[in-house]
């Protein structure tokens, strides 16, 4: 029998967790990195929170009608797996697992009123599993998690604000999640939850600081949702313009033009064009302002850094060249 290459550690569940630590090749997939999780039968015991509060060994069927959806209770009898996990024979006490998985369908063993009464974060998990693996979520179980929507608030803030982070951000499902959240009935109890904590609040305002993609940020701000201070730096008009002309731009196009915007440096020789104009102080703010409106008015200037900065130089100089003649006085 071929050894795990593996770390092991026991949580407070009695799950033995094992950390694959180097190359190990299972179906033709490397397994280096990945977490597999042995679980011993148990039944568990909920009191309006999101973890269970009193957990007892019990038998395999009551563990595999604890779980929140059927192709979760797939099971392999440890013995089987001797001559391979190809080769082991696949139990499936609740009979539709399988078939579930096969036709990607999210079902739940037992009543999913009571399957998210015990653990609201299994709203969020539903979403996820919709996106990441392309299961279909039938409409008895939409229902359910319409009916269950308010379970979200029996979920810290804190570790549901990381679900959600996990959602939007590292999995990359942004907006559509936000769509689903919205059509499941999930959004509004959402919503509140972060409004009222400050931590949940500051945790998905840094994360879409770090990695939020613009376009997404705009939708952030449409909803109400924590977005930020990345745009901070934008007028209410500028970031209207900044919607519109990356709408159809890559996120990594849009990510670039922001960075630009917000730090002319990257593109332009600010220290020439003040060299040049002899500007300083609050003159070194209005050519970054107008360094600003001139690339969301025309925004094939940042492939051309030679060109903006010689209009923003004779621009400025013409300005001040303006203020102290005598003409200008004359006509104004």
């Amino acid at each position: 029998m071929e050894k795990i290459p593996s770390k092991l550690a026991t949580n407070q569940y009695g799950v033995a967790i094992l950390t694959i630590t180097e190359d190990w090749i299972l179906g033709g997939e490397n397994m280096k990195g990945e977490v597999i999780e042995i679980a011993n039968a148990r039944t568990e015991t909920y009191s309006g929170g999101y973890k269970p509060d009193d957990v007892k060994p019990s038998t395999i069927k009551d563990d595999v009608y604890r779980r929140e959806l059927t192709f979760n209770t797939l099971l392999w009898r440890l013995m089987d797996l001797a001559e391979g996990p190809d080769k082991a024979e696949i139990i499936d006490l609740t009979g539709c697992g399988l078939e579930d998985l096969k036709n990607k369908k999210m079902r739940c063993p037992r009543d999913p009123d009571i399957v998210f009464a015990e653990d609201g974060s299994r709203l969020i998990r539903i979403i996820k599993f919709l996106y990441k693996y392309g299961f279909e979520v039938p409409e008895d179980l939409k229902r359910s998690i319409i009916r269950n929507a308010d379970k979200l608030k029996n979920v810290p803030p804190s570790h549901l604000s990381n679900m959600i982070i996990g959602l939007f951000y590292e999995e990359g499902y942004g907006i559509q999640a936000l769509e689903k959240m919205k059509e499941f009935g999930l959004f509004d109890t959402l919503k509140e939850i972060i409004q009222e904590n400050e931590s949940a609040r500051q945790a998905l305002a840094h994360w879409a600081d770090s990695h939020g993609e613009i376009q997404f940020l705009f939708k952030l701000m449409d909803i109400g949702m924590p977005s930020g201070k990345r745009l901070n730096f934008l007028s209410k008009e500028q970031k209207d313009r900044l919607r519109e002309l990356t709408v159809c731009w890559t996120p990594r196009e849009s990510d670039n033009f922001v960075n630009m915007l917000n730090q002319p440096g990257k593109l332009i020789d600010m220290e020439a064009i003040i060299r040049e104009t002899g500007l300083s102080g609050a003159g070194i703010a209005q050519i970054r302002k107008r360094f600003i409106d001139m690339m969301l008015e025309n925004p094939s200037f940042r492939f051309m850094p030679e060109r903006i900065q010689e209009l923003l130089i004779y621009e400025f100089k013409v300005e001040k060249l303006d203020e102290g003649s005598s003409l200008k006085r004359f006509i104004s």
